[in-house]
């Protein structure tokens, strides 16, 4: 802040490349406008400090919910279900069952086998209860089980339709005698 050469007080701030050219008049019209803004200076800081306080309680709230995640987070890499045991690499490797089905239902119904399919549907219902009955319960593979009974479930009757065995035809034929 300072005065030029016509007593006008110039203000850094507000001092465009703009504005150095204009005629006297508006030059104080724009330093009375420059000095009623500094009115609210005071209100603006105060603001501003308040804002700084609730940002610096927030980045503590952060702050301790990053632990509370990490602790989390550790607490799950320890558990008896973690991913230091084999209660979550198996289901882990078990999802591949459930991707592999999903990706032959592209597959004409002649290419399932009927015997497989079977085999995992009972394979997956077993698991299934296994998962509900083992201490601590197993909820990443229940939910893997629970997807591949789903995919196959729907494979096999892909299937019973591609050999005739669900077909509408069958059962007029059965109701007619």
């Amino acid at each position: 802040m300072y005065l030029n050469e016509e007593s006008l007080l110039i203000l850094k701030e507000l001092d465009f490349k703009l504005s150095k050219n204009l005629p006297l008049d508006l030059q104080k019209l724009r330093c009375k406008v420059a000095f009623h803004a500094l009115r609210f200076a005071a209100p603006i800081q105060e603001l501003g400090n308040r804002f700084a306080i609730r940002t610096r309680i927030e980045e503590v709230f952060k702050r301790i919910q990053l632990l509370a995640m990490a602790s989390t987070f550790r607490a799950f890499l320890n558990s008896p279900v973690g991913p230091k045991t084999s209660h979550f690499w198996g289901p882990v490797a078990n999802w591949g069952f459930v991707v592999a089905g999903l990706v032959d239902m592209k597959k004409p119904p002649e290419m399932i086998s009927g015997n497989m399919t079977g085999a995992m549907c009972v394979y997956s219902a077993l698991f299934m209860r296994f998962a509900w009955m083992v201490q601590p319960r197993n909820y990443l593979l229940l939910a893997c089980h629970a997807s591949n009974e789903t995919v196959q479930l729907y494979q096999f009757s892909r299937w019973a339709r591609g050999q005739g065995y669900l077909s509408p035809e069958k059962k007029e034929e059965a109701k007619s005698q």
